[in-house]
């Protein structure tokens, strides 16, 4: 169980759930993608050495400190910024692709949150939401995850909370799915603006 808590640490800085993520959300060269909850940016660089232009949106100085080196020692074109998703410092109707890889269960206000991604995308933008189902049996985590992280549980995104949100905050063509990603439950909730 150890084992597989550290190696949730590693997968933090190059993961194939993120790289999934980034392949599903299909950001194009030219396009601008908001990586939110960014952490040490693993999405975020995947998408950047595709030839995305990439905002990282990350509250913790810590993380942004990590990413921030990473983009340094890669070379990386990614602007990463302080910041909650409730309140993004980004201009109206810039980016074109949204993602958020197990951050979507933190934000503290999620209505405002969607409303605040609906504000800056452009028309047509996509988002993409993907959440481990740690709930599952299924899943390598989620004995420890109930065992240490009982709150996590509280956290859990409802599929169908989450579509009234995501509709309340005027997305459309919404759709929620269960996938497996490297041999472990995830959730992926989508919608375009």
């Amino acid at each position: 169980m150890l084992w597989q808590m550290v190696s949730s640490i590693t997968d933090s800085f190059d993961s194939a759930l993120n790289r999934w993520a980034v392949d599903i959300a299909d950001p194009k060269p030219g396009e601008h993608l908001l990586d939110i909850g960014a952490g040490v940016g693993p999405s975020s660089l995947v998408a950047a050495h595709r030839g995305v232009q990439v905002t990282a949106l990350e509250p913790s100085r810590f993380m942004r400190a990590g990413l921030s080196l990473r983009n340094r020692i890669a070379n990386g074109p990614i602007r990463v910024v302080a910041g909650s998703v409730e309140s993004i410092p980004l201009q109206n109707e810039v980016v074109d692709v949204a993602i958020a890889v197990n951050s979507f269960h933190h934000w503290q206000d999620r209505s405002k949150g969607l409303a605040e991604i609906h504000r800056v995308m452009k028309p047509a933008g996509r988002l993409y939401l993907v959440e481990e189902d740690f709930d599952s049996e299924q899943h390598s985590m989620s004995e420890a995850m109930n065992r240490f992280f009982s709150s996590h549980q509280e956290l859990a995104v409802d599929p169908l909370v989450a579509q009234d949100e995501l509709a309340g905050a005027g997305f459309s063509s919404m759709d929620m799915r269960s996938e497996t990603v490297a041999d472990e439950p995830v959730r992926l909730f989508s919608a375009r603006r």
